[in-house]
């Protein structure tokens, strides 16, 4: 199976994203990291990202690191998602923190119910630390209990492949999802707007309308870090939302609004 990673600009954050993956349960030669930055113009990210490609050896585990025109979040992660091998794909923001077990609870889950596309219930973090040491010592956990010593950290899950629900709010999950990447390539990955949000709200309500099966796990397999950049404080929410309809305008024969970048 195959992670992929879209990073920009974040390199204090993409270390600690890396290092989630590393650190999974599943066998690590039968995870294929793809780490894609998108363009990011800051010149000092080029020596970053060469640093934290030596320094997680990239090249003899058999990872890639792209570094690509910036396409935005859905250009990226398909672009990214070509050089990938995997039979599945776990897509990640590169401020995402992957819990020790989420590729393997994603995998179990999706052999066992044949989904096409499984999101999550997340916990959240502020800051630019790792999570709580406490949820990571304990590796194996699914409980809602705190763990000794601990705080719980706040949490959300999502409603699951509800295309009823998913017409007023995003009930589906979080972009830090696990597909399958033939169902993927079959819906066309993701759209290419630029500028705008939502690009996972909208796959999500393609997928469930087009009749693809998506489920939810109500158990937080990665922590869902709060920042100062985050797309839905730098797009405009009106053209985010009317993105995420586009699948049900569809539906009604009415022309789907695009978006020039």
């Amino acid at each position: 199976m195959s992670v992929v990673i879209t990073h920009y600009n974040r390199p204090e954050f993409l270390p600690q994203a890396i290092r989630s993956v590393a650190d999974q349960a599943y066998p690590a030669a039968l995870i294929e990291l793809v780490v894609i930055d998108d363009g990011s113009p800051d010149p000092n990210v080029t020596h970053a990202l060469d640093r934290i490609e030596r320094d997680f050896q990239f090249p003899a585990r058999g990872w890639k690191l792209l570094r690509e025109p910036n396409r935005y979040l859905g250009g990226a992660r398909n672009a990214a998602l070509t050089h990938a091998r995997g039979e599945y794909v776990l897509f990640m923001d590169d401020d995402n923190y992957a819990k020790p077990h989420e590729v393997q609870d994603f995998v179990r889950v999706m052999e066992n119910t044949r989904a096409d596309v499984l999101t999550s219930a997340l916990d959240f973090v502020w800051g630019k630390d790792p999570p709580d040491p406490d949820y990571l010592r304990l590796k194996h956990t699914r409980s809602f209990d705190a763990p000794p010593g601990g705080k719980l950290s706040p949490s959300f899950a999502f409603l699951g492949g509800s295309a009823e629900a998913g017409l007023f709010k995003n009930s589906f999950g979080d972009a830090n999802s696990f597909v399958r990447v033939s169902s993927f390539e079959e819906l066309g990955g993701y759209t290419l707007d630029k500028h705008v949000g939502y690009e996972d709200w909208e796959f999500y309500s393609k997928a469930v309308i087009r009749g693809y099966r998506l489920q939810s796990l109500p158990t937080s397999q990665y922590h869902y870090r709060f920042t100062s950049g985050s797309m839905q404080k730098s797009t405009r929410y009106s053209k985010n939302r009317t993105r995420a309809l586009r699948e049900y305008l569809k539906l009604l024969g009415v022309k789907p609004p695009t978006f020039p970048g």
